[in-house]
């Protein structure tokens, strides 16, 4: 989704088109601002949102560490982990994440409405706070993988929303 910027801008310049960009959340071992970073760098990237693949498991997901899944669903009634029920079904801290995502984008597009701002020019505001550096590799061409980034830390991301909010109340 990453590999062809260039292509995807001409494109949105020059036909009208909704671009939603496909793949995987963070595994599990790795960081959850990953999958907001994904929503983010998707955003700056000319797209509407994500797409992710695979999105509901089994509760065994909670113990097992399953790489996918975002909603776990048990169909025999409430989850039960040590003693403990839930509902039926549980969000995942990946679903979080893509709210949180989601909730930044939604920022960036106040940027563009109420003030004008071109997704170029949030590009260059978020990189000063971001390193968004990707790593996207595929087994085969229609592969659902997940982006992966380095150095990502929530702290950042909080000073980018806080910076956001901030240009948006002036």
């Amino acid at each position: 989704m990453f590999k062809y910027p260039r292509m995807m801008d001409k494109i949105v310049k020059n036909t009208p088109t909704v671009l939603y960009a496909y793949g995987s959340c963070n595994k599990v071992n790795r960081n959850s601002w990953e999958s907001v970073a994904w929503c983010t760098k998707a955003f700056l990237r000319n797209c509407n949102g994500v797409l992710p693949w695979q999105t509901i498991k089994k509760p065994d997901a909670l113990t097992k560490g399953h790489v996918e899944g975002l909603i776990l669903v048990n169909t025999r009634g409430p989850i039960k982990i040590v003693d403990k029920e839930y509902g039926s079904a549980i969000a995942s801290f990946r679903v979080h994440a893509l709210r949180r995502g989601a909730q930044n984008n939604e920022l960036f597009r106040l940027l563009e409405i109420n003030k004008g701002w071109t997704r170029a020019q949030i590009a260059a505001l978020v990189s000063q706070k971001l390193m968004l550096h990707s790593n996207f590799k595929q087994g085969f061409s229609d592969e659902a993988s997940a982006v992966t980034f380095k150095g990502l830390s929530s702290t950042d991301f909080i000073k980018l929303k806080e910076g956001v909010l901030k240009l948006l109340t002036n």
